[in-house]
């Protein structure tokens, strides 16, 4: 898998879970950071980095070398978003709108269109209103982290670091990458033993690997744990493949339909 599919999946993951708080960091510059032989331009790359990860709760990192990818994580110890605040959309939102009005006394709050319904429509109930601009607020940023403001975060707060790796015996060669990207953020190059149990069966698909940990990290931060999701790779290869076609308007050719068929991991 190359680098832009790794980036739309990692990207689709974080858009559809809504948790822009998980930033996954995009893999260019991070290979850039890693390869660059210019002081210039590894100077750029890493002060970008620093960027998103002064808005970042949990930071994900896709590392790519010898043509296999893994998958560093940092949560931070200060982060912006409490755990116990995960798991609703909490931003305050000044919304000026009229209190809704029983129709009858007695009778339901709504309008019209949303009378015999159990809560009201975005148009008349302020609650549902606030929760639908927050979201689509939240959703923004996932695709655009950057127009976050920075988290204050405590001084001596450091950051957790987990480590994915799809292969029986894993990568030394990616592990030397990710302890050497920890150490361009000035934090101590040691990158803890992979923290998945599960290997893929194959030469190809750590990609998707990859994907499935960005999403299972983004699900555990919203409080919903790790694992939430069973990594059968035919059918969510299959449905991952849907959902970039169904953006482009393109169909899926027969080769890939037979990929995803053959391939089916259990949990």
């Amino acid at each position: 898998m190359d680098q832009a599919d790794v980036d739309a999946l990692g990207s689709e993951a974080i858009w559809r879970i809504g948790t822009s708080r998980v930033i996954v960091l995009p893999s260019l510059l991070v290979v850039t950071m890693l390869i660059a032989t210019e002081t210039a331009e590894k100077q750029h790359a890493t002060d970008q980095i620093k960027e998103y990860q002064k808005r970042a709760d949990v930071l994900l990192v896709p590392i790519v070398t010898s043509s296999h990818w893994v998958l560093l994580a940092l949560e931070s110890e200060s982060p912006a978003v409490l755990p116990k605040d995960r798991k609703a959309m909490q931003k305050p939102m000044d919304v000026d709108l009229i209190d809704p009005v029983p129709l009858e006394p007695g009778g339901k709050v709504g309008c019209g269109q949303c009378r015999y319904t159990d809560s009201g429509c975005t148009a008349c109930e302020k609650n549902k209103h606030i929760d639908q601009e927050a979201r689509r607020l939240e959703m923004r940023h996932a695709l655009f982290p950057l127009e976050m403001a920075p988290v204050e975060r405590d001084a001596n707060a450091g950051w957790l670091v987990r480590y994915y790796d799809s292969l029986r015996s894993p990568s030394m060669s990616c592990r030397a990458s990710a302890a050497y990207f920890l150490k361009c953020l000035g934090m101590e190059p040691v990158v803890p033993h992979p923290n998945n149990s599960l290997s893929q069966k194959d030469g190809f698909s750590c990609g998707f690997w990859v994907r499935h940990y960005i999403e299972e990290e983004a699900r555990r931060y919203s409080r919903e744990g790790m694992w939430t999701q069973r990594f059968t790779l035919g059918a969510r290869v299959y449905d991952w493949l849907n959902q970039i076609r169904a953006r482009f308007c393109t169909e899926m050719s027969d080769d890939e339909k037979r990929c995803a068929g053959e391939h089916d991991f259990k949990q």
